[in-house]
């Protein structure tokens, strides 16, 4: 009878190691997201966290990746994008996009601070939405850059799962890690009251950058197939930026990555976002950009 009770308790004695051990290894030390049906999803707002206890993240007090808190300052230089600026979890917080160009502006810039709100998937809507929300935030940049790919002029992103976007910490690190990675699980349809409206992502993205006192910048970044791409490089994110383009014309400056002489298909780390090395060669001319 002790055999039969030791056998049925090996197996939760094991569950019980795997567990602590995922927690342990920091698994589930990511960011937490606020949702709603307007930017759809947002970093939450004074947290911090290091994924797998090597890839150090934090957010500050307005939904930014930085651990400087949001004031205005004499020379602040507001970083918009998705997942090319967000970077992710596999990033350690030293090669994301924003912290390269904050050392960067360091040495060019000295004053120059870098406020990056980014969010993975979003589209334009989703930033716009979140610029009109924060308005404050835009009216003090003296440099607003966006970094855009030609998947952003789509619908907006609303909130779909926990898995990419979690809410909350998980109760389970084994049941998150099985469902993340071993099921393949596809994502329920986003509740009604979840839904952000669909907008002119052009038309949007005027009317939030023409009453805009600073100095716009637009970077338009090319996916690894269209940067191999013999027709141009990238002119599928050209057609859907054009109108944007005759809509403000010399009011923002426009930027290829495709045309920086060291960008190379050794700058991705995957399909679309860069690699270490890629995001450093993208924070010099971003720099370079401003100062130009």
């Amino acid at each position: 009878m002790k055999y039969k009770y030791f056998l049925l308790l090996v197996p939760v004695l094991l569950i019980a190691v795997v567990e602590l051990s995922l927690r342990f290894v920091g698994v589930i030390d990511f960011p937490l997201y606020d949702v709603d049906n307007v930017v759809g999803y947002v970093p939450r707002a004074n947290q911090s966290g290091s994924f797998l206890n090597r890839n150090d993240w934090v957010i500050n007090d307005r939904n930014m990746s930085t651990a400087t808190r949001w004031e205005d300052g004499e020379d602040d230089l507001l970083l918009v994008g998705d997942s090319i600026v967000w970077c992710g979890n596999s990033y350690r917080r030293e090669d994301r996009l924003s912290f390269v160009l904050q050392a960067r502006e360091a040495e060019i810039a000295p004053r120059r601070q870098v406020w990056p709100i980014s969010a993975g998937s979003w589209a334009v809507v989703n930033e716009v939405n979140w610029l009109e929300a924060n308005r404050d935030v835009l009216a003090a940049a003296e440099h607003v850059v966006f970094v855009f790919n030609s998947a952003d002029f789509g619908v907006p992103s609303s909130w779909r799962s926990s898995l990419t976007h979690p809410r909350q910490r998980p109760w389970s690190a084994l049941a998150y890690v099985v469902q993340k990675y071993l099921l393949s699980q596809e994502a329920p349809p986003t509740p009604a009251e979840l839904i952000v409206p669909p907008r002119d992502p052009v038309k949007a993205l005027t009317e939030i950058t023409e009453g805009c006192d600073c100095n716009l910048h637009i970077w338009l970044y090319p996916t690894k197939a269209e940067f191999l791409d013999p027709q141009g490089k990238g002119q599928a994110l050209e057609g859907g930026f054009a109108p944007f383009l005759a809509a403000l014309g010399d009011e923002v400056t426009v930027h290829r990555v495709a045309d920086i002489p060291e960008w190379s298909v050794d700058s991705y780390k995957d399909g679309i976002h860069g690699s270490p090395q890629g995001l450093r060669i993208l924070a010099d001319a971003i720099a370079e950009g401003l100062q130009d």
